[in-house]
């Protein structure tokens, strides 16, 4: 993740924001940015303070009192501040935190849409 250690950047400052070093931690959650999705969405108690970013992927999902799905939630928000952090830094648009939440759960629905399994009925059944 680090283009800093890649070499591809000379400043390992994160672009967006200046405040901190552009790791996975600080793009998806410690970012004003990241944090401001995550608010919106009302997972900031989720995601702040809960140690690397890979800890709070392993919490959300072994916690039985989370909901069933909070773990792919998490998974594709991130994966929207991640693409929108990339669609920047290429002359993109910056999204909006409800813009990046909407196409988070567009996403997601159409992920487990496509999961579905048809049933076949009685008389569908091949002789």
């Amino acid at each position: 993740m680090n283009l800093f250690h890649r070499k591809v950047i000379e400043d390992p400052t994160h672009e967006e924001c200046g405040l901190g070093s552009e790791t996975v931690l600080h793009v998806l959650c410690q970012c004003t940015k990241a944090r401001e999705v995550w608010t919106h969405c009302n997972l900031s108690h989720t995601i702040e303070g809960q140690g690397e970013f890979t800890d709070i992927l392993w919490r959300s999902g072994m916690n039985p009192n989370n909901g069933s799905n909070l773990l792919d939630i998490i998974l594709m928000i991130a994966w929207c501040i991640w693409k929108n952090k990339n669609e920047v830094r290429h002359g993109g648009r910056k999204h909006t935190a409800a813009e990046m939440f909407e196409t988070a759960i567009r996403l997601l629905d159409e992920y487990n849409a496509a999961q579905e399994v048809p049933v076949q009925h009685r008389e569908d059944q091949p002789a």
